[in-house]
This record gives structure tokens, sequence and C-alpha cells, in this order.
């Protein structure tokens, strides 16, 4: 598969499979209480499917970070999970590559609003020139928009 073609793959495996979130994380260094705000997309897959998770990383041209998961023990209705994987991007870098492929390959489906939203994230979260605090009370508040696009909606349509 050429470059385009895979990027195309990419973007449709990221429309039916990705997450795009805007995720609040703890500072490392002891602030308890602080928390800092960055754009992430993530996949997740079964562990016996991680090489789509391997090719999404060529197409997007940035490795992002692959996370290994257990099986988790049965639940109360009995079932077991299976081993997954979980490739995500968050970095500025990754963050970058990857708009950079999704303008070029747009996603199609319902997740499109949710990239939108993401995208303008991304842009804030890169721009070195804004203040962080500035662009941390910025983010903030595209967490709650992109958790309210998440949210299943009948439009009617059959």
């Amino acid at each position: 598969m050429n470059g385009e073609h895979m990027k195309s793959w990419a973007a449709g495996f990221i429309d039916g499979e990705g997450c795009f979130t805007v995720e609040a994380k703890r500072y490392k260094d002891g602030r308890q209480k602080d928390v800092y705000y960055r754009p992430r997309m993530s996949v997740q897959v079964r562990r016996d499917d991680e090489r789509c998770l391997k090719r999404l990383q060529e197409a997007i041209g940035n490795d992002g970070y692959l996370y290994r998961r257990k099986s988790r023990k049965a639940s109360t209705y009995g079932s077991t999970s299976k081993p997954t994987s979980e490739c995500s991007w968050h970095t500025m870098a990754g963050t970058i590559a990857l708009v950079n492929m999704l303008d070029i390959h747009p996603l199609l489906g319902k997740k499109a609003e949710e990239y939108k939203v993401w995208r303008d994230a991304v842009l804030i979260y890169t721009n070195t020139d804004m203040p962080s605090q500035e662009r941390q009370q910025q983010l903030s508040p595209m967490r709650t928009i992109l958790q309210q696009l998440k949210k299943y909606r009948d439009d009617g349509q059959e």
C-alpha cells in the first residue's frame, strides 16, 4: 500500500476506533491539586490486532506511545477481557503529525465533529507564543465540549 493509501486507511481506522480527548493530568512534581490539560488521540485494540496500531504509527509518521494491557479477571457478568494494546499521541510533535495527516485525509463519520474541536485544542496546545496559563485556561472547556460530543445522539435518521 503506498503512502497516500496508507494515510487514507489510517483516517478511516481513526474514524472508527480513535478517541479524541483533552485529558486532565496531574503534575508529577507534588502539586496534588494542580492539573494541566493536553490533547490526546488514542486507539485501543485487542492485542492480536496490534499490527494495525503499528501500521497506524507508520502512516502518521510519528510513533506515538504503545501500551500493552493484560487481560482482566471476570467481571460481575462473568466475562474476561482479552489483552489489549493502545497507541496514544499526546506530545506536541505527535498531535501536530496527526493534524497534518487528518487535514489532508479527513474523517467522514460522526467523529469529524470531535476532530474539529480536538484540532483547535492542538493548535492552542502547541502555540508556544501564548503563555502556558492562558493555553491551559482555553483547553479546559474544550475537554467538556469533547465529552458532550461523545454522547450518543439519535438524530431520528434510520
